[in-house]
């Protein structure tokens, strides 16, 4: 890419926008699922398969633009470190490449809270 089409998508997706962004909540999809026994064994797999101490997911909720989107992630821990393994959230069925999902509070809170 040369340096003029890469000034011109710098001056087109001002990160600066980015400064607008809320996180308003961030919290487990579905915690009954996420304490039934199959899940926190296939999460402990999960973990040793990755070398990790722990495996989880989170949902994050945010406002951009004046609406509320959520994205998913899927987390591994590292003694006292939590990394991001994949921006999606399989029990909340989120899109595998991580595209935030349009949403309301209200829907939000169903979706975590079924």
């Amino acid at each position: 890419m040369d340096a003029t089409r890469v000034n011109n998508f710098v001056k087109a997706v001002d990160p600066k926008g980015l400064a607008k962004l809320e996180v308003k909540k961030i919290v487990p999809p579905n915690q009954k699922l996420m304490q039934d026994a199959r899940y926190t064994e296939l999460a402990a797999k999960s973990a040793r398969i990755y070398g990790a101490d722990d495996y989880t997911e989170r949902l994050a909720l945010f406002s951009f633009g004046q609406k509320d989107y959520y994205v998913g992630f899927t987390l591994l821990r590292y003694g006292d470190n939590w990394k991001i393994s994949n921006q999606v959230s399989n029990l909340a069925g989120t899109n595998v490449v991580g595209t935030p999902i349009q949403t309301t509070p209200e829907e939000f809170e169903h979706l975590t809270n079924p």
